[in-house]
């Protein structure tokens, strides 16, 4: 928690997440909106259960492109995300944002509540074994 190592790279922080703990590989796409398009995560009202990929809307520029490149966290039970924006954090699935929106006002992006999620089962479908499952066995 705390780390600023994945700052600004929710995808690629849940996907590690998963693939150096499980020695797998996940393959999603390039941001955390097609990610949740190509797992075809539906639009949800209930906390998402432990080990879901938790998707958001989230609309701003990269590399001067306007989009809705999403974010991404991943559940860990109890109506928490783990996540990261600025740094690694654990927050409330839906009110955890709310620091988030704060930091939008520095990269001119903005999040909104919208979110889907998947249990992982639909996202490892289509997974494949990665050298990183060399020690976990």
């Amino acid at each position: 928690m705390g780390s600023t190592e994945y700052h600004g790279r929710c995808l690629a922080f849940v996907e590690d997440a998963y693939e150096l703990s499980n020695g797998v590989e996940i393959f999603g796409g390039s941001s955390a909106r097609e990610s949740a398009d190509i797992y075809e995560a539906k639009p949800s009202n209930t906390p998402p259960p432990r080990g879901a990929f938790v998707f958001y809307d989230c609309w701003g520029p990269i590399d001067s492109v306007y989009k809705n490149w999403g974010h991404v966290g991943l559940s860990i039970g109890d109506n928490q995300v783990i996540h990261t924006w600025d740094r690694v954090r654990r927050d409330h699935f839906l009110s955890g944002l709310d620091g988030a929106l704060l930091i939008r006002k520095n990269v001119g992006r903005t999040i909104t509540y919208i979110f889907r999620h998947i249990c992982i089962f639909r996202i490892v479908q289509g997974s494949g074994v990665n050298g990183f499952s060399k020690g976990f066995e």
